[in-house]
C-alpha cells in the first residue's frame, strides 16, 4: 500500500511539473504574441512612411528684366532659390539628381538642377540653386498681367 501511495505521489508530482511547464510555455507564447502586436501597432501608426516635402523656402532675384510692349510682353529673371527637403520619417531619405520646373499658367518658364543628396531622419535639408526664368519658350500673345 505504501508503494502505491508513493507511486501515486510521484505521478502526481510529474503531472504537477508538466502543468507548470505547460503554463510557463503558454505565458512565453502569450508574451511573444503581445510584443508582436505592440510592434505592429507602433510600425503601422507611428512609424509609417511619409513622402518628403519639397518646397522653395526662400528666393532672391539678381536680374529682373521685362518688356511690357503690347505686341510681345516678355521677362528674363535670374533667381537664387533655397529649396528645402523636409523629411518627416524616422529614417534617412536619399534622392538622386533631379530637375525642378517652374511654371506660369501651365507653361515652363524655367528649370533648376538639384544634385543628389540625403536628408537625415526628421530634419530638413536646404539646397541653394540658381534658376533662369524666361518667357522665351512660351507662346506669344499670352497675357503676363495679373489675372
Amino acid at each position: 500500500m505504501a508503494e502505491k501511495d508513493r507511486h501515486d505521489h510521484e505521478s502526481g508530482a510529474a503531472e504537477l511539473r508538466r502543468n507548470k511547464r505547460n503554463k510557463c510555455l503558454l505565458y512565453i507564447f502569450l508574451f511573444i504574441v503581445f510584443q508582436t502586436a505592440i510592434i505592429l501597432l507602433f510600425a503601422l501608426t507611428i512609424m509609417r512612411i511619409r513622402a518628403p516635402k519639397f518646397r522653395v523656402s526662400a528666393a532672391s532675384f539678381d536680374t529682373f528684366e521685362y518688356s511690357s510692349a503690347a505686341s510681345n510682353p516678355s521677362f528674363n529673371i535670374r533667381m537664387t532659390a533655397q529649396v528645402s527637403v523636409k523629411n518627416t520619417n524616422f529614417g534617412q531619405f536619399k534622392f538622386e539628381d533631379t530637375n525642378i520646373g517652374f511654371y506660369y499658367n501651365g507653361a515652363v518658364v524655367g528649370s533648376a538642377f538639384i544634385p543628389g543628396s540625403s536628408a537625415k531622419a526628421r530634419s530638413t535639408k536646404r539646397l541653394i540653386t540658381v534658376v533662369e526664368l524666361s518667357s522665351a519658350g512660351c507662346r506669344t500673345g499670352r497675357s503676363w498681367g495679373a489675372t
